[in-house]
This record gives structure tokens, C-alpha cells and sequence, in this order.
């Protein structure tokens, strides 16, 4: 659920779509969701401070699967 939705504000449901499409993309090259908690009310408090540990993309292995993307 994107920041909006866990606070019950008013919210566009494109921008909505694309927050979602990030945590996707997150969870494809590191193979874990980027908000963990051990109730709801924490999970919901980190996703609306974004409170996560963003791993380097080395942790992932992406450089060994895809060596072009380093060179960019």
C-alpha cells in the first residue's frame, strides 16, 4: 500500500500505481520487500515515513547477471 493509502488521505491513483511498480522493481533485484514490521501498525508507520534499508546494488548480484550496467 502506497504512503497515501496507509494514512487514509485522498490519493491519485497513477502515482499510486507507479510508488507500487518501485516496490515491485525492489523486491525483483533484491528478492525482498523493502518494509518490514511485526504488526501492521508498524509496517503502516514505516511505509508513511519510508523508513528501509536500501541495499547496494551489489548485495544483489545485478553486476554479475547484467556486467553492462556497472559501465552506465
Amino acid at each position: 500500500m502506497s504512503p497515501e493509502i496507509c494514512n487514509k488521505t485522498k490519493y491519485d491513483g497513477c502515482a499510486t500505481d507507479i510508488w507500487a511498480s518501485g516496490i515491485l522493481l525492489f523486491n525483483m533485484l533484491f528478492g525482498h520487500l523493502p518494509f518490514k514490521a511485526t504488526s501492521e501498525s508498524e509496517l503502516f508507520r514505516k511505509i508513511s515515513k519510508g523508513v528501509f534499508k536500501m541495499p547496494q546494488l551489489n548485495e544483489a548480484g545485478i553486476f554479475e547477471s547484467y556486467p553492462k550496467i556497472e559501465e552506465a
